[in-house]
């Protein structure tokens, strides 16, 4: 069985698909707008050890605090 993990806990390299987006309504709404969706998939680029990480999605890098990656869960992809 596939066990779901926060976005927060993934490393440097790690392929992780989005399965829910639990934050606060503005924020999510922002990330639904660069296409940060279930079903997408995100390459974590750079994790600094706070949390903070660079991510790639949809061909696009992103800049993600630990807070907002702490609120997207998903799966590890393949």
């Amino acid at each position: 069985m596939i066990q779901a993990k926060r976005l927060l806990d993934c490393q440097t390299g790690d392929r992780f698909t989005v399965s829910q987006i639990r934050l606060e309504e503005s924020l999510c709404h922002r990330l639904q707008a660069l296409g940060i969706v279930p079903g997408c998939q995100i390459h974590v680029l750079y994790k600094k050890r706070i949390g903070t990480m660079v991510i790639r999605c949809r061909g696009a890098r992103y800049a993600l605090g630990a807070g907002a990656a702490k609120g997207i869960a998903g799966v590890r992809a393949i």
